[in-house]
């Protein structure tokens, strides 16, 4: 049932990431058909709206609205927005260098006194903008030709008002620098409030979107710094640092409100740097945290390809580099398609669950990327891929990077998690075997004591030697825990053997909550001590001496207790004994490290010259 509403909340994840990207743009769409738009029905006080579409187009004409209105100009034919100036309209091309006339009329529902904004946001390279007859903004200067022509392509808006529920705008447009010219982005209209509010929306969205990416891969760095092992980490890092700089310059391009000097040029630049870095850290991403997807031979021709891209455009010519743009445009497709391609051979041939939803988010961030990226590098081409907000979809892989590493690191913990017990099993199985040859050869070499001097008792305590043997081998090395009646069965099986050997000498109590009998404990967690307490305690008097065995429940902890009343020992060697530093002790040191390892506590020695008196407690379970 986990693993379906695994399944279930990562379905729910990318269904919210796909409907998110489906809603909200700064402006809803309207559309201009054969340079008309009908907008009556729309409230543009509340609601600005997009006015992409076809426009009457005047190509190699300057014309103001007075010369529209005297009939001095050509209608060329009608032109998309946006679209970048490319093809032939009306018999003529309409070349990438050249200027024009673009010209629309909108029917609207306001009054002649609401005001109203039209944000334009990127006119290539220089425009002039004109409202029912009288200038409204200009960005650079416009001219026929490139000696009184000034390129400045920045976001700017202009105030204008309704005439009698009509407005006609008319737009020159000149580019006789840049390899892209036209109106590139859609012209946005609506009430003072809306437009202004949506621009300061996008602002703060863009700023965010900075601190987002810069705060993300400052702290990856700052993982990979403890964990460098995990290489994906940097890598992932770098590409956040280069998306925060592709943020910079694109949408409402925040770099020029924080350095207002910064051209058109250096900020392309800044742009694909940022972009090739980014592509290049992603390669390396995607080779570290799914190795089966991409190895050297392809990833280094390709990061060899980016980079060169990258240095071409810090210091070659920005007109020339167009002219690789829309390869290399369709180069990264066809590399993200190869990388989509290797993902899903990896998803098919994946066979442990978690890995494969680690293959499935990895492949879903990477789709968000590549929708942003083919948004962008379309924009950068002139062209419009119709996809709104396409930063928003560089959020949705950051987030769903994320995901994958908190899930990756989610599976790596379990999985170490399962290790461990694995580990803690088979140390207990070693610990275990530890004790066996450790009693059985003090035993032996009791009994071979014995077969000189009385042979009768060394048949005793083999006997008595052969009925433990038999307890003891009914616990499994291997088993975590016995029970406390299988645990002191085992000590009486040890305790009958030595009282065979030392007889008198040896006495022992039992102070046993016999409501405890089936509760867990450790095996050979108590014959050590009391082994212990016989060899170290008792026969040390000449007269020996008796032990006594308490197995007590002291609020929900169970306290185990071995007294002895022989001389005592040193003070340094109860402590050593009490850490599980002391080397002569095998039995009680392997007690001390197991207690440490299942329950976090530890063994208590306190000894004085009238005996001597081991503890630990535990929780108890049955």
């Amino acid at each position: 049932m986990f693993k379906y509403s695994k399944s279930l909340f990562l379905c729910s994840i990318l269904l919210l990431v796909f409907v998110a990207a489906a809603f909200g743009s700064f402006a809803h769409a309207a559309t201009v058909t054969d340079g008309r738009a009908d907008l009556s029905q729309m409230n543009l006080s509340k609601d600005p709206v997009s006015l992409s579409g076809t426009w009457e187009l005047y190509w190699d004409q300057l014309l103001t609205p007075q010369d529209i209105h005297a009939g001095r100009g050509t209608l060329t034919g009608y032109f998309s927005v946006p679209k970048r100036w490319s093809g032939t309209l009306g018999g003529q091309e309409v070349k990438t260098f050249g200027y024009a006339t673009y010209r629309t009329v909108i029917k609207t529902a306001t009054t002649n006194d609401e005001m109203l904004v039209l944000a334009l946001d990127n006119i290539r390279m220089a425009s002039t903008v004109y409202a029912n007859g009288v200038k409204i903004a200009n960005c650079g200067t416009v001219a026929s030709s490139q000696a009184g022509y000034l390129p400045v392509n920045l976001p700017f808006d202009a105030t204008l008002y309704s005439k009698d529920g009509q407005v006609e705008l008319i737009i020159q447009v000149a580019n006789f620098t840049d390899a892209i010219g036209g109106i590139t982005a859609a012209p946005a209209i609506g009430g003072a409030s809306a437009i202004w509010r949506a621009e300061a929306t996008a602002q703060l969205y863009d700023f965010f979107m900075v601190l987002f990416f810069v705060i993300i891969g400052f702290l990856l760095l700052c993982v990979f710094l403890l964990v460098p092992r995990e290489k994906g980490l940097l890598y992932f890092s770098l590409a956040c640092f280069g998306l925060a700089g592709v943020m910079l310059v694109n949408g409402q391009r925040s770099l020029i409100y924080l350095l207002n000097d910064y051209s058109w040029e250096q900020m392309f630049r800044l742009n694909m740097v940022a972009l090739m870095v980014a592509l290049i850290a992603i390669n390396h991403f995607i080779r570290a945290t799914k190795s089966g997807v991409l190895n050297s031979r392809f990833v280094v021709p390709v990061d060899i390809c980016f980079a060169g891209v990258a240095i071409y455009c810090s210091f070659g010519n920005i007109a020339s580099f167009y002219s690789i743009l829309l390869p290399l445009f369709i180069f990264i497709n066809i590399w993200y398609v190869f990388i989509f391609f290797r993902i899903g051979i990896l998803l098919w041939r994946e066979k442990v669950y978690q890995q494969k939803i680690g293959s499935i988010i990895v492949f879903a961030a990477l789709l968000c990327l590549y929708v942003s990226w083919f948004n962008s590098l379309m924009g950068l081409l002139g062209w419009s891929s119709g996809i709104p907000y396409q930063e928003r979809f560089l959020v949705f892989f950051t987030v769903l990077v994320a995901i994958y590493f908190a899930y990756r690191f989610a599976y790596e913990y379990n999985s170490s998690d399962k290790f461990e017990k694995k580990s803690i099993v088979s140390e207990t199985a070693f610990l275990h075997s530890q004790i066996r040859p450790h009693f059985l050869f003090n035993s032996l070499n009791a009994v071979i004591s014995l077969c000189y001097i009385d042979g009768n008792r060394a048949g005793e305590v083999l006997t008595k030697l052969s009925a433990y043997l038999r307890n003891r081998f009914k616990i499994d090395d291997a088993a975590v825990y016995t029970t406390i009646e299988d645990e002191l069965n085992l000590v009486k099986s040890y305790l009958a053997v030595e009282q065979a050997r030392f007889g008198e000498r040896l006495q022992v109590e039992y102070q046993i909550d016999n409501a405890l009998l089936k509760a867990n404990i450790l095996p050979f967690s108590i014959q050590p001590l009391v082994e212990n307490a016989v060899v170290h305690g008792v026969l040390k008097n000449p007269e020996g001496g008796t032990i006594t065995i308490s197995i007590l429940n002291t609020d929900g902890q169970i306290l185990v207790m071995v007294q002895d009343n022989g001389p005592g020992m040193p003070e340094a060697v109860a402590a050593s004994l009490q850490d599980g530093t002391h080397g002569g002790s095998v039995g009680i040191t392997n007690v001390s490290r197991r207690l440490k390892m299942h329950y976090n506590t530890a063994i208590a020695v306190r000894s004085t010259p009238e005996g001597t008196q081991v503890q630990f407690q535990f929780p108890l379970k049955k």
